[in-house]
């Protein structure tokens, strides 16, 4: 064999190993790109159902926002009906006992409300607040009691309020306290009205 067909053979020799291990490194490349595109294919599917997962959660907050939004509203308003429809009914109340604050029976009442509380308070020194109707009641209830006696515009109901100095107490018996206590009262005991 000469130098050239030698150099030839090993020329091929050497041409065929190196495509052979191209032929490798190509495969092997190929087969790295395959695992890596299949590897990011799965991290895309995964990322893609995670945010699928994040917009329906975030539209099912949305939707549970909006309709506790609407529960609120819808109860609101139930309550505002129903405050207006307690309103309503102890208006006429109001109307019905500012008529009968100047009845003569009135009278007797607020005279048994300041014994009660003279009795109760028994030589203590009060200022007994009237209703402007009640005035004439002033020397009665200074003789018979010895309280100071004024009058008090914002007993339109009609009752009385009795201050012992004191004692720091402010005996409530006006008509308007005792309506306020029975609207509460029916508010609390009615929660079905307007339902």
């Amino acid at each position: 064999m000469t130098e050239r067909e030698r150099f030839e053979s090993f020329k091929a020799a050497v041409e065929s190993d190196s495509e052979a291990k191209a032929e490798a490194i190509k495969a092997q490349a190929q087969l790295e790109a395959q695992e890596y595109a299949k590897m990011l294919g799965d991290e895309q599917t995964a990322l893609l159902a995670k945010k699928s997962l994040e917009i329906e959660n975030d539209k099912q907050l949305g939707i549970s926002r909006e309709t506790a939004g609407r529960e609120l509203a819808a109860k609101r308003a139930v309550l505002a009906y129903r405050e207006e429809l307690i309103d309503a009914l102890f208006e006429k109340v109001r109307a019905k006992l500012k008529s009968m604050a100047s009845a003569g029976r009135h009278k007797e009442y607020v005279l048994s409300c300041v014994e009660q509380t003279a009795s109760q308070y028994k030589g203590v020194k009060g200022i007994c607040y009237l209703s402007p109707e009640h005035s004439s009641l002033a020397e009665k209830i200074k003789s018979q009691f010895g309280y100071e006696v004024r009058t008090d515009d914002k007993l339109i109901l009609g009752g009385v309020n009795i201050e012992l100095p004191e004692l720091s107490v402010l005996i409530d018996r006006s008509v308007a306290s005792a309506l306020e206590q029975e609207r509460a009262d029916f508010a609390k005991n009615n929660k079905e009205l307007g339902l």
